[in-house]
This record gives C-alpha cells, sequence and structure tokens, in this order.
C-alpha cells in the first residue's frame, strides 16, 4: 500500500485493521482522537516508522506531544505553507501535502502526508489519520505537478521566499 492509496479504502473498512496493514507496509501512521469541540486531544497513537522519522523513541515522541514540547518537522518557509495549504482544505474529509520533513537531529527527506478526518453523527471531525511515506525527488516533483493549482500557489510563494526546489 501507498499512502496514495489510502483514502480509497479508508471509508468502507475497519480502522484498526487498516492501521495494522498500513503498519505492516511500512508507512508512517498517526492517529489523533479529540473532543470536536475544545480540539483537546484525548488520545494519541503513531507506529515504530512514524517514530524513526522523527530520530525519537516512540515513548519519547508521545511524552512530547502530551507535554506540548514537539519541535517543528519542517523548515518554517514549510510550515507556512503547511498552515495554508491546511486552511484551504480544512472543510475536506482529506488532504494530501508533499512537505520537506526536516526534524532536529534527523535526516532531511521529501514527505507525502495524507490526512483522513472522522466525523461525528453531528458533522464534527473527532479523529484524524494521517499517513507519510517517503519520496524520491523525481516522484515529489511528479506529486506537486499533478496539483497544478494548488501545487503552483504554493510553488509561488516557496519561489518568492528564494526556494528552487
Amino acid at each position: 500500500a501507498r499512502a496514495a492509496d489510502v483514502a480509497e479504502a479508508w471509508a468502507a473498512a475497519d480502522k484498526e485493521e487498516l492501521l495494522a496493514e498500513y503498519d505492516r507496509a511500512g508507512l508512517a501512521i498517526c492517529r489523533r482522537t479529540f473532543e470536536p469541540v475544545t480540539q483537546r486531544t484525548t488520545e494519541f497513537y503513531c507506529n515504530p516508522v512514524h517514530a524513526s522519522m522523527t530520530n525519537l523513541p516512540v515513548e519519547e515522541l508521545l511524552a512530547r506531544i502530551g507535554s506540548h514540547e514537539l519541535p517543528l518537522a519542517f523548515a518554517e518557509l514549510d510550515y507556512l505553507c503547511v498552515v495554508l495549504d491546511s486552511a484551504a482544505a480544512y472543510f475536506q474529509p482529506s488532504n494530501t501535502q508533499c512537505i520537506r520533513w526536516a526534524w532536529p537531529g534527523a535526516e532531511p527527506m521529501l514527505v507525502r502526508r495524507r490526512f483522513c478526518s472522522v466525523y461525528d453523527q453531528h458533522g464534527m471531525a473527532f479523529q484524524v489519520y494521517s499517513y507519510k511515506e517517503v519520496l524520491t525527488p523525481d516522484d515529489f516533483d511528479a506529486h506537486v505537478a499533478a496539483e497544478p493549482y494548488r501545487s503552483s500557489c504554493l510553488a509561488r510563494l516557496r519561489r518568492a521566499l528564494g526556494d528552487e526546489r
């Protein structure tokens, strides 16, 4: 399974079974459950692949998440682009982003992240699953080129700030 295949299978499948399948496939996975009104996190799960991408043991990663001491996973410019892209896609049930993953102390890499939201009976999101896979530079560029409007806006912003990737 690849991150691009996640959304198609997600809607009709058992979430726990899919988590196990994606674990076996080597995808980095996170699941955040929260109170819909307050957005307070009530549960967080990440698999060992995700933890290895951060260069932290699973226990330390979860402890840092719980104490709100997690560093940014990417450069400031990428963070700005992620915030703008996330705001534009806020009401969509899923969103895909290509970013440069650069955790302090970890090897930098190009990553595709896919987010899928789960909604309650009132139409409010209460859970978000994210899947990450490491991309080659060619795969990264191909994915960005496949979404010309959204990607071109972010690419223009990046170029205006001096980024040529």
